[in-house]
């Protein structure tokens, strides 16, 4: 499926080949209910929900498939070689070891292994991109 500018004609002006990277499995990150409901004197002015939250994921999933129907591929999490890439080892290991105990990294940020999961996941789709763009050489 073809997308285009805004304005262009879709009959006429393909701009780029869409596709879309998902994965249900990210649907499993979740914060506990309340987690991001902090008050004026913390970290938010206005209480709401979290927005690493399942329901923002299927919305955002839901609308790009009824706009463009493109066709929908599951993303290979990245793997530690591929993270070293972008990381330093240690940072890996420290986030690996930490997840075990599920910390709160800042008030509204809690690790676990199924973050650490997600986080491969969105990687490794980001990486899927990058290499459909260098594929088709088109750039800019």
């Amino acid at each position: 499926m073809s997308t285009t500018r805004d304005g262009d004609d879709p009959d006429t002006e393909p701009d780029r080949d869409l596709w879309l990277a998902y994965d249900e499995r990210t649907l499993a990150h979740r914060h506990p209910d309340g987690a991001f409901d902090l008050g004026p004197d913390d970290a938010l002015a206005v209480p709401e929900p979290h927005p690493e939250r399942p329901a923002r994921v299927e919305n955002v999933h839901e609308r790009l498939v009824a706009a463009f129907d493109p066709p929908v591929e599951r993303p290979a999490p990245a793997d530690r070689a591929t993270l070293e890439r972008v990381h330093e080892p240690g940072y890996l290991d420290d986030l690996d070891a930490r997840a075990a105990d599920e910390p709160w990294l800042t008030p509204t940020t809690r690790l676990t292994r199924t973050a650490l999961e997600c986080a491969a996941i969105a990687a490794g789709g980001a990486v899927a991109a990058a290499r459909r763009a260098l594929d088709a050489g088109d750039l800019g």
